[in-house]
């Protein structure tokens, strides 16, 4: 009995503790941040398609030409440091319906609304030390790895 109630209070406490260093994040402002990104994103990937087909192009050769563009803007928005922080303040939206629209996975910027929701939120559980100490232990497994690898081709 005496372990269960050490159980209970190192539990309470533990969540006391996640509580402190857990981040608050207002989810629906993030949410529609991505929303407004994501919707964006695929706006302009839709008006490229558009246009392209519009001047003759088959689908192939609409979706390669908005795949280019999509690619060329990514790194030109890159370049002059755009990018990072349209990320940071758009999240998710920024990220895979570009390259999705970009390789043709997404045909039309309704398919990705149809498809678009919310599955997971997910918070860290662990404190700085573990994470630092489990990354710790990954470098090392990646380093005796490599070495092992290595050793396999000579």
């Amino acid at each position: 009995m005496e372990n269960y109630q050490t159980d209970q209070s190192f539990q309470k406490q533990y969540e006391k503790y996640v509580k402190q260093v857990t981040p608050t994040h207002n989810l629906a402002l993030q949410m529609l941040h991505a929303f407004v990104t994501g919707g964006a994103i695929c706006t302009v990937g839709q008006i490229i398609l558009n246009v392209a087909k519009s001047n003759g192009l088959d689908d192939a050769a609409a979706g390669s030409v908005c795949a280019i563009l999509l690619v060329l803007a990514s790194a030109l928005l890159t370049g002059f440091n755009i990018y990072p922080s349209l990320v940071k303040w758009g999240g998710a939206g920024a990220r895979p319906y570009l390259a999705g629209l970009a390789v043709g996975y997404w045909q039309s910027a309704e398919d990705i609304t149809r498809n678009w929701s919310v599955d997971r939120v997910f918070c860290p559980a662990i404190s700085e030390e573990e994470r630092t100490r489990r990354i710790k232990g990954w470098n090392k497994a990646v380093r005796c790895a490599y070495h092992w690898a290595r050793d396999e081709e000579e």
